[in-house]
């Protein structure tokens, strides 16, 4: 707020701010100018650029040069600037919008002056006074207003429709506050700047200025500086400018004939542009700039001098933005006051309401003694203000800064003071420029504790700040742009009593046409270090994250980023069928990790936690892959995958793990190192992996489990529990060990499953009190079953396989010379193909030598020889021959012989035991012999 002036606008534009894009494709398909007989083509034209005179301008005080070209095909223009003197800068603008000015003076029918002038607007940097200028011109509230003040080599002045006389109204939106930048000074014509009585009474009315001779300095605008607010800059249409500067005047400077703003309107300049140069302050030289103009395939490009030498003009100080201040009723709080200089001169001196007084100056609010009392470093800046008599509300106080005493930028500060502790919002949109939230921009919202503070920066602007003791919890409401909230913990833990709530953009119930894009959302935590970081996903974009007990709920989320120095990390997912994965960053080896899922939790990349992390899957059938995290993290890590059937995978991981399945059927597969994987309720199947792992299965349902290499505890816990290994390795198995990967201790165990590979292996369950099933696979192996019932599998290779002392079925399978001894037990001998050799042993057994010349004993009990084939077969007490094979036969009490669909002959007629034939299809021959035979010719003329 700037005290000077008779020169004499705070809300948002009324829509969305747009990016300017002077670079567009062509409509129509473009060609590359070759004739042609038949058909003529259209020529393109290039773009033309506008003559630019050599500039003189003063280091430190950046000029604006504008740029006008042409298109005869009507493309949208891009413009480049390049200087050839490294200290000289040229920089065209980008992203404004434009303000044309339609104006008229005389009878309409022939009037004196009539034409447009159009002005780029600052947005960037000037964004409260190009706000304030969009929402009026918009509104069409300048239209049919005149420029009521006019002074040659000086302004132009309008932008009041409704003061009587003009110059003394204003619109209904109020007054708002200066704002200055470096780069935005009154040298030049053309600069369009808001006109105001005192200091911050900013509202409708605007000047543009003529600056009549630039190489030397123009102290009657100059002085202007840091006084008014510059916004935009003159594009087009100086020959209307001029024209209403030279018209003639009366009293007070009024034109003596209107000069009409017949019309005022935004728009998007495609055609135009604004330079930007400038050069460090002090210095001088010259320089050669080049600028290019472009459409969407051709060019044109001048060059120009530049001259530069030191400015003698000293710009006045003005005060930084200041945040707004909160505290508790009779609590002391301080903020800083901050001077900004163009000439970097740390001169500035900070004063009060006692200062100004003293030196006869304004004070534009005069504290309430009875509220509170301040004061301000003369020196520093430091503003400290003390609550009294338990007054709560909001309490004005008067701070100001300045150089010389013609000179001084005044700011009122409300201070809000609370009776007690209670919520506290801050938005996007309290950003003191005003415009920066909405705007298509991303921003970026930093929390951090200064002392007994909270302070809160927009895009590294002081917005907001409140004692500690003053706030319970704290609510942060992003925009429709992208939005990074940053808890940063360098000056401590920022988190107030009742926590944070953080809101990436929420949809106004009472907004029309609400958008459909509410940007990509974030949140960061830096800066320091807490014992335990719990992230609870409610979906993929809401949630909530505890850090030691302090806790930030977030809602319209899609990443977060965790930088903290965290002992122990929990993340827990929701019931929904969750698909998580962990793994790394985009970086390699700069400690940071990620975990994401398919759409039910919000993605996050963490750093290493020196003690654990835990992921807590939650209810559904879920699915949890642990592949590659940064190299740096080396665990460990546990998985709770809660009730559902799950899967969890961390067969890639490097670093130990504990996988919890709890209830459900579950998958579990750990990794590299010695692993515990808890099955939980339900059908579970846990695989080790490599490293000594403990398995449990634990429940009453029947788990499968497979150590792998290493010194394993494999426990099956309740329910009929199983190990599953496969290696081309030897085995032996026993109701309390198993070797082979490795020597594991087993609990509980009811069934053994043990494959080898292609070498000869010994599988060893004959120690083994339950079922064992074996397969030798390739190569001659030694099987051997144990007290349980049994299922022996050769594989190929010529195999022995000895089958114990219960109901065992044993397989020889390929094609070498396998031999299958039965052992105790109603057993089942199939030799497979090859001439292998069959000995039932004890009890009633069963047996099949199938193809090959087969030697087959039943041993004691009552044995039966049982062969199907689409082949002849002929039987007796001692031979099976035919189709099969020729078999020797010994303690073959019974016999069951099966046709084809061929015309089969089965003679039993020499075998003294009881026989069942079987023809199947085709003309078959059947004889039985001498015992109690059944015969069945089945289909075909049998006989």
């Amino acid at each position: 707020m700037k005290m000077f002036s008779w020169l004499s606008a705070l809300q948002l534009p009324s829509g969305k701010r747009e990016r300017r894009n002077r670079s567009k494709h062509r409509s129509q398909p473009q060609h590359n100018g070759c004739a042609e007989v038949l058909e003529p083509r259209l020529v393109l034209a290039a773009p033309a650029l506008s003559a630019i005179s050599d500039v003189t301008f003063f280091s430190g005080s950046a000029v604006h040069i504008p740029l006008n070209a042409t298109d005869a095909d009507g493309d949208s223009l891009s413009f480049n600037a390049v200087s050839d003197n490294i200290s000289v800068s040229a920089d065209v603008l980008e992203g404004n919008r434009s303000l044309q000015i339609a104006v008229e003076q005389g009878d309409s029918m022939s009037p004196t002056i009539s034409g447009e002038m159009t002005f780029e607007l600052f947005e960037d940097e000037a964004s409260r006074a190009t706000s304030r200028i969009i929402t009026l011109a918009e509104s069409g509230f300048y239209d049919g207003s005149t420029f009521h003040r006019v002074i040659d080599n000086f302004v132009i002045q309008g932008g009041d429709p409704n003061g009587v006389p003009s110059g003394t109204g204003g619109s209904t939106l109020g007054d708002f506050d200066d704002q200055f930048a470096f780069d935005l000074q009154h040298n030049r014509t053309g600069m369009l700047s808001y006109a105001k009585s005192i200091d911050d009474t900013n509202d409708s009315q605007f000047f543009v200025t003529e600056y009549a001779d630039p190489t030397v300095v123009n102290t009657n605008l100059r002085h202007l500086d840091s006084n008014h607010s510059v916004f935009g800059m003159q594009t087009t249409g100086e020959a209307i400018r001029a024209a209403i500067s030279d018209t003639s005047t009366g009293a007070n400077d009024v034109p003596n004939v209107d000069v009409v703003l017949t019309s005022v309107t935004v728009f998007v300049d495609t055609q135009n542009g604004v330079l930007r140069i400038n050069a460090p302050e002090g210095t001088s030289g010259t320089a050669m700039v080049t600028v290019t103009v472009s459409d969407s395939s051709e060019q044109d490009q001048q060059s120009f001098n530049v001259t530069f030498a030191p400015d003698t003009h000293n710009n006045a100080p003005f005060l930084a933005d200041i945040p707004s201040i909160r505290t508790l009723a009779d609590t002391a709080t301080t903020f800083q006051l901050t001077a900004l200089d163009v000439e970097n001169a740390p001169n500035a001196a900070f004063l009060d309401e006692v200062e100004l007084a003293n030196r006869s100056l304004l004070v534009p609010q005069t504290s309430n003694a009875a509220e509170l009392t301040y004061d301000i470093g003369f020196l520093d800046g430091t503003v400290s203000v003390v609550p009294v008599n338990s007054f709560s509300g909001t309490s004005p106080i008067t701070v100001a800064a300045g150089e010389f005493v013609t000179a001084i930028d005044y700011q009122v500060v409300p201070i809000e003071i609370v009776a007690s502790a209670s919520p506290w919002t801050v938005s996007a949109t309290d950003h003191p420029g005003l415009t920066e939230a909405n705007d298509g921009a991303p921003d970026e919202i930093r929390l951090v504790r200064n002392g007994s503070k909270f302070e809160v920066f927009v895009n590294d602007q002081p917005t907001a700040q409140a004692e500690d003791f003053s706030v319970t919890t704290l609510t942060i409401d992003g925009s429709r742009d992208d939005d990074t909230l940053i808890i940063d913990y360098s000056g401590g833990n920022p988190f107030p009593t009742g926590g944070i709530l953080f809101n990436g953009y929420t949809v106004d119930p009472m907004e029309v046409n609400p958008p459909e894009d509410t940007g990509i959302d974030s949140l960061e935590f830096t800066g320091g270090a807490v014992t335990t970081a719990t992230y609870t996903f409610t979906n993929a974009i809401d949630g909530s994250v505890n850090l030691d007990d302090d806790v930030l709920t977030y809602v319209g989320l899609e990443s977060i980023a965790d930088t903290l120095n965290v002992t122990d990390r929990v993340f827990t997912y929701s019931a929904a069928a969750d698909m998580v994965t962990t793994g790394d960053d985009d970086l390699a080896a700069n400690g940071l990790s990620r975990i994401a899922t398919d759409g039910t939790g919000t993605t996050v990349d963490f750093t290493t936690p020196s003690g654990s992390l835990t992921i807590n899957s939650g209810d559904g059938n879920d699915t949890v892959a642990i592949t590659s995290m940064d190299s740096l993290f080396d665990g460990p890590l546990t998985v709770n995958a809660e009730d559902g059937n799950d899967t969890v995978d961390a067969s890639e991981i490097t670093f130990a793990v504990k996988l919890n399945g709890f209830g459900g059927n579950d998958s579990l597969t750990g990794g590299s190192i010695a692993d515990t994987l808890n099955g939980g309720s339900g059908s579970d199947s846990l695989v080790g992996g490599a490293g000594d792992d403990k398995l449990r299965g634990q429940g009453t349902s029947g788990d499968t489990l497979h150590g792998g290499p290493g010194d394993d505890t494999l426990d099956g816990g309740d329910g009929y529990d199983h190990i599953f290994e496969t290696a081309d390795i030897d085995f032996t198995v026993t109701d309390s060990t198993l070797t082979g990967l490795g020597n594991d201790t087993l609990i509980n165990i009811q069934l053994a499953q043990l494959f080898g590979g292609s070498n000869a292996n010994i599988i060893d369950a004959s120690a083994f009190s339950g079922r064992a099933f074996l397969n030798g696979a390739g190569g001659n192996d030694v099987l051997r079953g144990g007290i349980g019932y049994d299922r022996i599998f050769g594989g190929s290779g010529r195999d022995l396989l000895v089958g114990g002392d219960r109901d065992d079925v044993l397989r020889g399978q390929g094609g070498n010379h396998d031999t299958l001894l039965g052992g105790a037990g109603n057993d089942k001998l199939n030799g497979g193909i090859g001439h292998d050799s069959l000995v039932g042993g004890d009890d009633d057994d069963i047996l099949t030598g199938e193809s090959g010349n087969d030697t087959i004993d039943g041993g004691a009990g009552d044995d039966r020889l049982y062969e199907r084939s689409n082949v002849d077969m002929t039987l007796t007490d001692t031979a099976l021959s035919g189709g099969l094979g020729s078999d020797n036969l010994t303690s073959i009490e019974t016999a069951y012989l099966k046709g084809g669909n061929s015309d089969n002959r089965l003679d039993a007629s020499a075998f003294n035991g009881d026989v069942t034939l079987i023809g199947v299809g085709g003309a078959d021959t059947l004889k039985g012999g001498s015992g109690d035979d059944m015969i069945n010719g089945r289909s075909g003329a049998d006989s």
